[in-house]
């Protein structure tokens, strides 16, 4: 009487679990997409020295995390922690 129902939620389970790592191959392929587009944004920038750290705009040049890729016109930041920078009051 239950084998059917068991057979049938272990079927949809499967699909669902199938469903989920085709999605999780999708995710990856656009973030590594997103990544690669994304460096080619921060070369053209440089290219055209668009950045922060190229206008003296960056207080950290040395360790920011976004000093390949901010093109900020302004920085208020006061202290840059493990690459992140941050205005403390």
């Amino acid at each position: 009487m239950y084998k059917e129902i068991i057979k049938t939620l272990n079927q949809q389970i499967s699909d669902i679990a199938k469903q989920i790592r085709e999605s999780q191959d999708t995710q990856k392929t656009k973030v590594d997409a997103m990544k690669a587009i994304e460096k080619l944004q921060a070369e053209y920038e440089k290219e055209n020295n668009n950045l922060a750290i190229q206008k003296g705009i960056c207080p950290f040049p040395e360790d920011c995390n976004e000093k390949d890729s901010c093109i900020k016109n302004h920085c208020n930041a006061d202290c840059c922690d493990n690459g992140y920078c941050y205005r403390m009051s």
